[in-house]
């Protein structure tokens, strides 16, 4: 009779706190954004195949934005259901321009009289990001098996602590230029914020190191977000994936 009322009131099997070690990335859908600086006309770039004419668009690129993560986040088990974590996130975001042909001019400055440009190949914009995320995970199953399905919410506090802008020149004797150029762009959101959605499996038994892999949708908070001077989302939603490793820390409950 003790033994099994012993046994009815072990509840946990694994530890209730393990340390996490996540990576992943996020995408963003929009349009690309041409700065000012850019010359506006196009017939420079005006070409003819199979017999037909196309006015090129100075530039091309997908219209998406990436960020990719890396982070350490503990976690807490409440029940054996639900999980709360947090910790630290490093986020690193770039967006680009390229030319369609040979290259584009950059107006870097302008007299009464005289417009000087630059001709560039390709501009970069990276932006550096640490974010503290606070999460709550609910498993849909209460026993611990090996492969066990949950749903995650949660936020992400984003503050950007660096950026920088890198130029391809068509023309090296041009690199002096490029502080001239980095002034004119605009910095992106010093800090943002975004919610998390997410459905994901834990694979391993909780006692030992395991792993999870999940898919996220991350919304920011407001639709303005500037993630970047290159590039403006259309919608605030985006697409993502995250793994994460576990390490159980403590003895069995």
């Amino acid at each position: 009779m003790l033994p099994a009322l012993a046994s009815s009131q072990k509840v946990y099997e694994y530890s209730r706190l393990r340390l996490g070690v996540e990576a992943g990335f996020e995408n963003f859908f929009g349009s690309n954004v041409k700065p000012p600086a850019i010359r506006e006309s196009q017939s420079y770039y005006r070409y003819r195949y199979n017999d037909y004419y196309y006015d090129c668009g100075y530039l091309y690129n997908e219209p998406v934005f990436t960020r990719f993560y890396f982070g350490i986040k503990p976690e807490y088990s409440i029940n054996q259901r639900l999980a709360v974590s947090s910790g630290l996130r490093f986020s690193y975001g770039e967006s680009s321009l390229t030319s369609d042909r040979d290259y584009f001019l950059w107006k870097i400055n302008e007299t009464e009289t005289t417009t000087n440009y630059l001709s560039i190949t390709s501009i970069r914009q990276n932006v550096h990001c640490i974010g503290i995320p606070f999460e709550w995970k609910f498993f849909t199953y209460g026993r611990d098996v090996f492969v066990r399905h949950y749903f995650k919410t949660g936020v992400v506090l984003n503050f950007a602590f660096a950026q920088d802008v890198l130029v391809h020149f068509s023309n090296n004797e041009m690199a002096k230029y490029l502080p001239e150029i980095k002034k004119q762009f605009e910095a992106p959101n010093s800090f943002y914020g975004h919610l998390i959605l997410a459905t994901g499996l834990k694979i391993g038994r909780m006692k030992n190191p395991f792993g999870s892999v999940e898919i996220q949708v991350p919304i920011h908070f407001t639709e303005k977000t500037n993630l970047s001077s290159l590039f403006k989302a259309d919608v605030p939603v985006g697409i993502g994936i995250q793994t994460t490793f576990y390490l159980p820390f403590g003895k069995e409950k």
